[in-house]
């Protein structure tokens, strides 16, 4: 049996000899190894696009209720994590109103609208007033890269209408944001973990 063995690796050895033989099999090695990695990066994006398609919402379909009853500056989120690359647009419904539960606003006062956006998403958005249709202007006209004080790069898009609340009636405006994340990025694994923060700001002034 030992003798068998050692003729074996004799064998083996010859062979290891051959500089043709050692090239093929360095290269049938190569080969298995290039498979591999493509196998893992195939799984990896087949994985991504089931991420896509199991957390598919077509609609944030969501309604919040704002409210400005004096000067100041309001900040709301907008939860989005539902958000993934689509041919149809996403479309946040707002509302505004000069009054709460409490009170209603006792001066007139004069507000702008603005959009905040982190940079992690390549989202394009668009804002309409009291109803939306594509063929109507979009009413966020500025749109500015700006630097925070922690160095984060964020998006400032700015509505330059100046809107009216009077003190002597209840007002409510109806706003709607559409985002829209276009279906070409559906396949892009760098994205598809990621989240985008957005903001609504309500700047109010008291009208003199």
């Amino acid at each position: 049996m030992k003798r068998k063995f050692n003729c074996f690796l004799h064998n083996i050895r010859k062979l290891w000899r051959n500089k043709m033989l050692r090239y093929k099999i360095r290269l049938v090695l190569f080969c298995l190894f290039l498979f591999a990695l493509l196998s893992l990066g195939l799984f990896s994006l087949t994985r991504s696009y089931s991420f896509y398609e199991s957390s598919a919402n077509l609609s944030l379909d969501i309604k919040t209720a704002m409210f400005v009853v004096e000067p100041g500056t309001m900040k709301y989120n907008i939860d989005v994590d539902q958000i993934i690359p689509n041919e149809n647009s996403y479309v946040y419904a707002f509302s505004i109103s000069n009054f709460n539960e409490t009170k209603r606003n006792d001066v007139d006062l004069e507000f702008n609208l603005y959009i905040q956006t982190t940079t992690n998403l390549p989202l394009t958005y668009r804002l309409y007033e009291n109803e939306y249709t594509p063929d109507r202007a979009d009413l966020l006209t500025k749109s500015e890269l700006k630097q925070d004080d922690d160095g984060a790069w964020y998006n400032l898009f700015t509505d330059e209408t100046k809107y009216l609340f009077g003190f002597n009636e209840e007002i409510t405006n109806m706003y709607y944001l559409v985002i829209d994340f276009p279906p070409s990025y559906k396949n892009v694994l760098e994205y598809s973990d990621a989240l985008e923060n957005i903001y609504i700001i309500i700047d109010a002034r008291q009208v003199i």
